[in-house]
C-alpha cells in the first residue's frame, strides 16, 4: 500500500484542484463553482480524491456509484484521473485498489468502466477485462 497518501471524500474547499484534474479527461465540459457545489451536496460521499500526505495537494479523483439492486450490486467508477505530472507513481494502482476493495465491502459482484484506449493497459494489469464497447468490468465473485 501507498503510503505517502491518503484517500478522502472530496470537501467545497477542492474545488480548484479537482477542476484542474477532471479537465485533464478526454471530452470534459468546464463547470463553474456553483455547479460544483451543488453536485456535492448531493453526492460528495461518492467523489473521492487521492491527497499526497506531505503538501495535502489533491493528485487523483475519481467517482465511484454503487447500484444497489435485489440481486447482486454492481459498482460503477466514473471520472478517473491521475494529474499529469503524477502519473506512472503508483497512484492510480492506489485509487483503484481502494475502490475495488470497497466495491467488494458492498458486495458487488462487479466493479465497471469505461477508458479510452490510451488506459487499457493499466485497467488489464488491474484484473479488468472488456465487457462490450469501451467498456471494462472486474468481476469481484
Amino acid at each position: 500500500m501507498n503510503t505517502d497518501y491518503t484517500i478522502r471524500t472530496i470537501r467545497e474547499s477542492d474545488y480548484e484542484e479537482y477542476k484542474r484534474i477532471l479537465l485533464q479527461l478526454e471530452n470534459t465540459k468546464d463547470f463553474n463553482e456553483m455547479k460544483f457545489l451543488s453536485i456535492l451536496s448531493e453526492r460528495s460521499n461518492l467523489i473521492k480524491v487521492v491527497t499526497e500526505k506531505s503538501s495535502k495537494k489533491i493528485v487523483a479523483i475519481c467517482t465511484l456509484m454503487i447500484m444497489y439492486r435485489f440481486g447482486d450490486n454492481k459498482g460503477y467508477i466514473d471520472d478517473f484521473v491521475v494529474d499529469e505530472p503524477m502519473r506512472c507513481k503508483g497512484i492510480g494502482s492506489f485509487l483503484l485498489q481502494y475502490l475495488v476493495e470497497y466495491c467488494i465491502s458492498e458486495n458487488c459482484y462487479c466493479v465497471r468502466l469505461a477508458s479510452g484506449e490510451s488506459a487499457l493497459g493499466f485497467y488489464t494489469k488491474m484484473e479488468f477485462g472488456k465487457a462490450s464497447g469501451c467498456l471494462l468490468e472486474r468481476k469481484l465473485i
